[in-house]
């Protein structure tokens, strides 16, 4: 009955995710903001704990590098908390929570599908339904939402013909689009008369990331693709991938508005300012940080912006990898790396993933937002269930 409900469950949350930010709950000014997908995720947890108990805490090594990383982010939470107000540590321990729920979930989910082989293909079957969800979205949003301005004054940029889907960010959907064309490629139409759907379903995808206009999805599809066709000697395919890309951008519609236009500058010179001042920041505490999703108000305490900025950007740096700096200082830096290296580990698929979203978040935000954690570590508990890693 349990095993039942937890696949009950799990099929929910792939069915609400697609809400994206028009599912949003926003507390204290948009500090905190809940989906309806993690709430689901929550009871989903609270039965596999039920099932499992503290059984995936006696694993191998697998996920002791996870362990270790959110420990050091526990650490440099109570570590500079007397630096911050009760208001700032009770936000910030908030978001702190939620990303040990994400990743306790992974645990508990990949652990649960290793032990049950026979429900993996219920995840299987969630996430390509997942997929065709994901390009239907994408594609009515850019035909008939292609305009984010009427937003701009709840925080949003205002992203005009650009492929942003429900989650309000080209970056973000470039990352989801990215994952499913790797989760295609990797796991779906694996038959030979299912070739021609599966060429068809990566073409699709490929021109709704070229819609993105986000030049940090572009240089990070290209390179995970060249170093994935390289690893495999289908060298025919880095010469057929680079043409394409270059096809598509040269003539793929390019409407008015300055977000389409893929030599502008302005946004590469506001990443450079934005992560010299993340490591002006972090030099004053090296080790530890400044704590997680503490980093909106100690920009605040320089003067760089105000407590209750509304921007989403003002919580994080540009670069995921920056913002891990800052918040956990280089302990933490180095402990989310030993996690990116242990999840590569566990097959070639997780590969591929890890390196288009690392490459993608030395730009953008991506390996720490609520809806790409939510993709990745469910395409990584399905790909856990299958390997032998230990």
């Amino acid at each position: 009955m349990l095993n039942l409900l937890i696949i009950l469950s799990e099929y929910v949350t792939t069915f609400l995710f697609p809400l994206g930010q028009f599912a949003r709950v926003s507390f204290f000014n948009q500090q905190i903001n809940i989906y309806p997908y993690e709430v689901v995720m929550a009871v989903a947890l609270v039965l596999l704990i039920i099932k499992h108990k503290i059984s995936p805490f006696k694993c191998g090594v697998t996920f002791k590098s996870i362990y270790l990383f959110l420990t050091i982010l526990l650490v440099s939470f109570l570590f500079s908390f007397r630096a911050f107000d009760m208001y700032e540590n009770g936000i910030g321990f908030l978001y702190l929570l939620r990303l040990t729920f994400y990743f306790f979930h992974f645990v508990y989910l990949a652990v649960h599908l290793r032990k049950f082989k026979k429900e993996s293909n219920h995840l299987l079957k969630e996430l390509s339904l997942l997929v065709f969800v994901v390009i239907l979205t994408s594609w009515l949003q850019y035909i008939f939402y292609p305009n984010l301005r009427n937003l701009l004054y709840q925080g949003w940029d205002p992203h005009l013909y650009r492929v942003f889907g429900a989650f309000f960010e080209p970056y973000l959907a470039g990352a989801v689009l990215g994952l499913c064309f790797f989760f295609v490629y990797f796991r779906m139409f694996s038959k030979k008369a299912q070739i021609f759907i599966k060429c068809s379903i990566l073409g699709i995808l490929f021109l709704l990331l070229m819609l993105t206009f986000s030049r940090t999805v572009y240089v990070a599809i290209i390179l995970s693709l060249i170093t994935l066709f390289f690893r495999q000697k289908k060298y025919t395919f880095i010469g057929l991938t680079v043409s394409a890309f270059i096809i598509l951008a040269i003539f793929i519609p390019k409407p008015i508005g300055v977000g389409v236009q893929l030599f502008r500058t302005f946004s590469v010179d506001t990443r450079i300012s934005n992560a010299v001042e993340g490591v002006q920041i972090w030099m004053k505490n090296p080790f530890l940080g400044v704590g997680y999703n503490r980093i909106r108000y100690k920009k605040a305490g320089l003067g760089l912006t105000g407590k209750y900025d509304l921007s989403h950007a003002a919580a994080s740096y540009h670069s995921s990898f920056v913002t891990i700096l800052v918040a956990g200082g280089a302990l933490g830096l180095l402990g989310f790396l030993g996690v990116l290296v242990m999840l590569v580990k566990i097959s070639l698929p997780s590969f591929s993933y890890i390196l288009f979203l690392s490459i993608l978040s030395c730009g953008d935000n991506a390996l720490l937002h609520p809806f790409i954690l939510y993709v990745l570590l469910k395409l990584l508990a399905y790909e856990y269930s299958q390997s032998s890693l230990e």
